[in-house]
């Protein structure tokens, strides 16, 4: 009983859909409202379906359920602040949300324990007016897991930073200097120890991206979806991500890597000024440091000649430069040409995120597209003097 009105709910759904992509003469409102009473009953007929698996044996109308006991909602799935982001139901909640689609009990759950919006009401669109639909939600573990990954591939200089996700936090302590460890002998006790910190204030950067999308093209399935929005805030977000994070001065926006470094400016090619810069790099902070160069400098070595006007290196079939004086050189497509930076991004360099990405939605039914705005606030800083960063002049 329940199957079969199910099915026909979806199937009128999926009609709707069709007249409102088709047919410009339609009743929006009509048509809106239909699909809210339609949504509503499919809801509860989820429940309601739930709730006959528990109890009965195994079937209902002659069809078999799934194993009360192999059902999240039957067990009754605990979910908390700390683990609902990473759950299955709460991926698949979001996404659920934000494409107006009904969510069965455990999902509902997931997404109660994580909503941070202040409006957890679908509201309409019409002809005037704008709709809402629970905007705030923090992206699930797994898309931001995805987007990360993402950008690193793309900036090493992101990949490598020390990262950390402590909302609100925009200092850090780090050690400036200390005395070491001692080596006593035998049988006498460790003089004490003697450490000077400093505090690592992080230049914060607010990142709000928004995606549109048609209703046409919304009409995709749930991981198709939440594939899709993963790929576009990647596209928004590195950007000015990576951008900053490399370049930026600290007000109103990150502590770029290149901000409180060691001037490295040069004249000559880039070769040359790598070769001085490293000379003015401390010996402590020359420990895991790597080389990070533009496009360009990897051109520029791979086609320099001798004298006599053959090539240094093999620039055909070539596996680049990957090392110069025994530092591990790294291509960043971030870095201005002629641009530089050489220290350890792991250890002197600290991006935080304040504000774990969420994503709003503002829904346009005279336009008939939906609107998807990312927003997140990283934070992020280098401890000063411990890279070089080298320009042409």
């Amino acid at each position: 009983m329940f199957k079969k009105r199910m099915l026909e709910i979806q199937a009128r759904k999926a009609e709707i859909r069709k007249t409102l992509e088709t047919d410009t003469s339609a009743d929006l409102d009509a048509l809106e409202k239909e699909l809210r009473t339609l949504d509503t009953e499919f809801a509860d007929l989820e429940r309601r379906t739930a709730i006959a698996a528990g109890l009965n044996s195994g079937t209902l109308d002659g069809n078999l359920l799934e194993n009360p006991l192999n059902n999240p909602q039957a067990r009754g799935v605990v979910f908390t602040r700390e683990n609902v982001l990473a759950s299955k139901e709460y991926r698949s909640a979001w996404a659920k949300t934000l494409m107006c689609l009904p969510l069965d009990e455990t999902e509902q759950r997931a997404l109660n324990t994580a909503l941070t919006t202040t409006s957890s009401t679908y509201t309409a669109a019409t002809a005037d007016v704008n709709g809402v639909n629970n905007g705030g939600l923090f992206i699930p573990e797994e898309v931001n897991n995805a987007l990360m990954q993402a950008i690193s591939l793309v900036s090493p200089l992101f990949r490598d930073a020390a990262k950390t996700a402590v909302p609100g936090i925009i200092k850090f302590p780090y050690r400036k200097s200390g005395s070491g460890a001692k080596k006593p002998t035998e049988g006498t006790a460790n003089g004490d120890g003697a450490i000077e910190w400093g505090e690592l204030v992080l230049g914060n950067t607010e990142i709000s991206e928004t995606i549109r999308v048609t209703w046409k093209l919304e009409a995709m399935a749930v991981n198709d979806f939440i594939g899709y929005i993963t790929s576009e805030l990647v596209e928004q977000v590195q950007d000015t991500a990576v951008t900053d994070l490399i370049y930026g001065t600290g007000v109103n926006e990150m502590t770029g890597v290149t901000e409180d470094a060691i001037d490295g400016t040069y004249t000559g090619t880039a070769l040359d000024g790598i070769g001085h810069a490293l000379t003015l790099l401390p010996k402590k902070q020359k420990i895991g440091a790597k080389i990070y160069v533009a496009q360009n400098i990897v051109e520029e070595i791979s086609f320099s000649k001798d004298a006599t006007g053959n090539y240094i290196f093999t620039p055909i079939n070539g596996m680049g430069v990957k090392s110069v004086a025994t530092y591990s050189v790294e291509v960043d497509p971030y870095l201005d040409d002629g641009d530089f930076v050489i220290g350890n991004m792991g250890r002197y360099y600290r991006l935080n995120i304040s504000e774990p990405l969420s994503v709003t939605k503002d829904i346009s039914g005279k336009n008939r597209i939906n609107d998807y705005t990312g927003y997140t606030i990283m934070g992020g800083a280098p401890q000063p003097n411990c890279f070089v960063y080298g320009t042409k002049g």
